[in-house]
């Protein structure tokens, strides 16, 4: 039996409810149904309702009620194939890797998962390093567990348009030379660099996403992401690059007004690497002074004050 009733109170059985919103399902169980009732409880494949009116409770009304709730499941696309989804989520990068700089985007993917798709599975993955053969290595790790989306974080810049010693979009090039259904955009700065490439891969019954590693971009396109995880990859992809050329631009904006001239950049760098400073450690002491630089910017120009290029 599919439900049971005991006096005023229906207990609909054997209907997946993981994920659902209580407050959103009850709104719409409201314009369907006539009569006020109140959700005693929800578990994973049951409901229990008691309603406000007497001599209405039967096998038929407990029957419609049950396809009802189901009819507002599917609408919602939260059905069983589509309400429990399996997210893994892989960080990248040697610096994570190693524990020299702390993943703080990993966590904040995975609250905006659990707040838009509750009852979802979240993995955090190890991170990858920056080379292509060990990265390969931990997606089809991955892979081999049948996620519905495996979420990069990181290694989609143009570090390598600037220093050949820096490592290139290692993201990119391995979803290219390995997969087939692949889409990808390129977003470009005014001066003409790359930016990001962001990338969505069709693999079986997985979908690849990568995402930009600084934090602002990531959670701001990942946001994108969910609000529309039910598009065409094509639209998705669009609009993602939208988002990040807002972004990008806004930073721009912001620092129009007090830019530093490249005269003034580069004494700077020369002050900073001076007191043992580092490319990464440079570009936020720059940054603060009104500069957009990113590390891979900074070393370019260590290697041109050190005659390596």
């Amino acid at each position: 039996m599919d439900f049971s009733i005991k006096d005023d109170i229906v207990n609909i059985k054997n209907i997946d409810l993981r994920g659902i919103s209580i407050s959103d399902f009850e709104k719409e169980l409201s314009l369907i149904i006539n009569y006020k009732f109140n959700i005693l409880g929800i578990t994973k494949n049951s409901i229990t309702i008691r309603f406000f009116i007497k001599n209405i409770l039967n096998a038929e009304f407990a029957q419609s009620l049950r396809n009802n709730i189901i009819k507002i499941l599917n609408r919602n696309n939260k059905d069983n194939s589509s309400t429990y989804k399996k997210f893994i989520i892989i960080p990248t990068g040697d610096e994570i890797l190693e524990g020299i700089v702390e993943d703080q985007n990993s966590p904040i993917i995975a609250g905006m998962i659990i707040r838009k798709l509750p009852g979802s599975s979240i993995i955090r993955s190890k991170p990858s390093p920056d080379n292509s053969e060990g990265f390969l290595e931990i997606l089809n790790q991955n892979l081999s567990k049948n996620p519905d989306y495996i979420i990069i974080i990181g290694g989609t810049g143009g570090g390598r348009n600037f220093s050949e010693s820096l490592s290139k979009d290692i993201v990119h090039d391995v979803l290219k030379n390995n997969f087939e259904n692949i889409l990808s955009r390129n977003i470009y700065g005014r001066n003409g660099h790359l930016f990001s490439t962001l990338t969505i891969v069709l693999e079986k019954n997985t979908i690849i996403l990568s995402l930009p590693g600084p934090k602002d971009e990531c959670t701001a396109l990942f946001e994108v992401f969910l609000e529309n995880i039910n598009e065409d990859e094509r639209v998705i992809l669009d609009k993602l690059r939208g988002r990040l050329i807002e972004i990008h631009e806004t930073k721009y904006d912001q620092l129009a007004d007090k830019e530093l001239s490249e005269e003034e950049i580069i004494k700077q760098i020369i002050k900073f690497r001076s007191m043992g400073l580092g490319a990464r450690q440079i570009a936020k002491q720059l940054n603060k002074s009104g500069s957009n630089l990113k590390f891979y910017q900074v070393q370019y120009r260590l290697n041109k004050l050190e005659n390596k290029i």
